[in-house]
């Protein structure tokens, strides 16, 4: 006989409900469907690390290497580098990342909108919160 609480062998439910990195709002995403396997993949702080990451690397060897945009197939200023279209490819990436790790991970609760300004409300005891990310 296994103790009281001990799932058996198969069921990992319950090791799934104690993760302490899941929260309330996963449960609710729809698990099925190409619109939410995007969204859910928009929804990866490490997708958005990955993109910022190719930025880096893009915008490096556009400033840093010059000899890759005169390539003769090329032939860009610093400038042209700056604005083709894998360059706006990757900014429109993050920020559509950004925005959707935004908007499904940080909860929409009142306590989360202290920063409001409030005349009533001591600025220095939210500069200090804000700088030990307390809340």
């Amino acid at each position: 006989m296994r103790p009281t609480g001990v799932p058996p062998f198969g069921d990992t439910k319950l090791m799934i409900q104690s993760d302490p990195l899941s929260t309330a709002h996963e449960s609710r995403r729809p698990r099925s469907g190409p619109f939410a396997s995007v969204l859910n993949l928009f929804s990866s702080v490490w997708l958005g690390v990955f993109w910022a990451v190719l930025l880096f690397i893009y915008c490096s060897i556009g400033s840093a290497v010059p000899q890759v945009r005169q390539l003769p197939q090329l032939e860009m200023t610093e400038f042209e580098w700056s604005h083709w279209w894998p360059f706006n490819v990757l900014i429109v990436l993050l920020c559509i990342t950004l925005t959707v790790v935004t908007v499904r991970r940080i909860p929409l609760r009142l306590v989360n909108a202290e920063c409001v300004d409030d005349p009533h409300r001591d600025h220095r005891s939210l500069h200090r919160q804000l700088l030990l990310f307390r809340h």
